[in-house]
């Protein structure tokens, strides 16, 4: 017979629990970054902006907490902002 016995070693997200996009307001970026990146072969470098698109939206909708995007990875020399506002033109 099976042991059943609860485990207690669970560890929580590093990030904390965060809303799920429920009503995919964020949705089209993560999708515009997924096909950026296969468009590139897998090479995430080119469509950065997107990603940072991406987080500042969830950011704005508070589908995450607001945070540097310095502490998610992504350095501000990188990615332009002027780069980001023609990701959310291109909706």
């Amino acid at each position: 017979m099976a042991n059943l016995t609860p485990r207690n070693n669970a560890k929580p997200p590093e990030k904390g629990v965060f809303p799920l996009d429920h009503f995919a307001e964020c949705k089209h970026l993560a999708d515009k970054y997924l096909s950026c990146v296969e468009a590139k072969e897998g090479d995430t470098q080119p469509c950065i902006y997107l990603s940072k698109a991406y987080l500042q939206c969830r950011m704005e909708k508070s589908l995450m907490a607001k945070q540097d995007l310095k502490e998610l990875g992504i350095e501000e020399v990188r990615v332009s902002q002027q780069q980001v506002d023609k990701s959310r033109e291109q909706l």
